[in-house]
């Protein structure tokens, strides 16, 4: 045999060697999963250290985990199989910039208006003047809470990207004294799955407030979303508010088969938006229209 064929031979081996060798790097460190312990100590250790935590790979989890510091979720996912759980809890920061992963209830067997479980896909509680993101969470009883615990979750700036398919994809709740108020949020899209049904009650994609305990300050006040895209005719009520001086900017209410304005609820304001006219020609908004406002380019 030549040189050229005995070099030919070997070069193949090798970059068949190098391919195999690739392939299984890859397997073991590129796409590997972490655990719910493994992910709970990198943000320990993160935020004791640097006060901040970067996640280098998806993560499957079984129990809450806790976020204490900034985050940056660099578009990673976090996958859920016990869908009970308080999935990923944030508590008590003031100030922070946090880049959330995305959240998926791999434990779900959804369609025909069931929610395997009531967990919660982000759980933030008593957050104030903070940047958040959040990517794509889905399949949860409850998508993403705000909660104020004896303590306010509020003067936040909120960018949403996808709640998909959760019995209510956000709420916004007052506890024990709390209060949720002066929150902005940002785009995103809230949908559910077809399949779910029609109409059902207790499915939302956005409610103020669930329950306004007698002892609490007052319901949510002043939150403003801006562009938001709610979507879907599975919700009875695509929003229900129980509160006050809280806006929609040009929104995209889409097939939605109503909204639902509490009483003792007023100052409110939808203005704007692909769908308004439906809403109001359809009379499918429920509530005291004489102190909440629907605003439409055609209706004066």
């Amino acid at each position: 045999m030549s040189l050229i064929g005995i070099f030919s031979q070997v070069k193949n081996r090798v970059m068949r060697g190098s391919i195999a060798l690739f392939f299984l790097v890859s397997s073991q460190f590129v796409f590997s999963e972490g655990t719910g312990e493994e992910l709970q100590e990198l943000i320990d250790t993160s935020c004791l250290n640097d006060g901040f935590v970067r996640l280098d790979k998806d993560y499957r989890i079984s129990q809450s985990v806790y976020i204490k510091c900034d985050m940056d979720s660099q578009n990673k996912t976090v996958y859920v199989d016990d869908g009970t759980i308080k999935a990923l809890i944030v508590e008590g920061l003031d100030n922070a910039k946090l880049v959330l992963p995305n959240v998926i209830n791999a434990s779900a067997d959804p369609g025909n208006g069931k929610w395997t479980g009531s967990g919660t896909g982000i759980s933030l509680i008593n957050i104030s003047s903070s940047h958040i993101e959040i990517g794509h969470v889905r399949n949860f009883d409850y998508g993403v809470t705000l909660i104020g615990n004896e303590k306010g979750t509020v003067y936040n700036n909120i960018h949403i990207r996808h709640l998909e398919n959760n019995r209510r994809n956000l709420v916004l709740q007052p506890w024990n004294k709390g209060w949720v108020n002066q929150n902005n949020f940002y785009g995103g899209r809230y949908s559910h799955w077809s399949n779910e049904g029609a109409a059902l009650s207790g499915v939302s994609h956005i409610v103020l407030a669930e329950d306004n305990l007698p002892d609490n300050f007052g319901p949510p006040n002043n939150n403003s979303w801006y562009g938001a895209s709610l979507e879907g005719s599975v919700p009875k009520y695509a929003v229900e508010i129980k509160g006050t001086y809280n806006a929609f900017y040009n929104s995209r209410w889409e097939s939605v088969n109503g909204i639902w304005l509490q009483e003792g609820s007023w100052g409110n304001v939808i203005h704007f938006g692909y769908g308004v006219e439906r809403l109001l020609d359809e009379d499918r908004v429920v509530g005291d229209l004489s102190v909440n406002k629907v605003i439409s380019a055609i209706y004066k």
